[in-house]
Formats: C-alpha cells, sequence, structure tokens
C-alpha cells in the first residue's frame, strides 16, 4: 500500500498531501503511479489516460481501452 498511517488521522493526512511511500526498487510503472496519484484532480490521470498508457499497453498490439466505448456511454 502506498500510504501508511498509522491511524485514521495520519492516513488522510498523508493521502490529502500526496504523501506516500514508493518501493525502493525501481519500476517502469513508477511515472503512472505518480500521475494515478496526483493530489491535483485536473493533473489526475483518467481512466482513459491510464488505459492508454505504455505500460498497461505493453506486449499488446492495440490499446486495451475501449475509448470510444467509454465516450459513447458517457
Amino acid at each position: 500500500m502506498p500510504f501508511d498511517g498509522f491511524d485514521h488521522k495520519n492516513l488522510i493526512r498523508q493521502i490529502s498531501s500526496g504523501e506516500y511511500r514508493e518501493p525502493t526498487q525501481p519500476s517502469d510503472a513508477r511515472g503512472l503511479i505518480r500521475w494515478m496519484l496526483m493530489v491535483n484532480p485536473d493533473r489526475r490521470a483518467t481512466i482513459e489516460d491510464i488505459a492508454n498508457h505504455w505500460w498497461v499497453n505493453w506486449g499488446y498490439k492495440s490499446s486495451v481501452c475501449d475509448c470510444d466505448a467509454l465516450h459513447d456511454s458517457e
């Protein structure tokens, strides 16, 4: 878990400030995780952003996102 608040108050503070623990071992997904956990919702990755990210699509011939279907259902 990226947030490790020892109690509810600390957990809320960590989430609200974007204070989380990253694993010590580097990961190719680190940039995506940072984008997903952005405090500012205007800068945070959307579901569409995540589904189209290179890391999520690694090894697929086309995007795992059916983005047209997402837009049609809105």
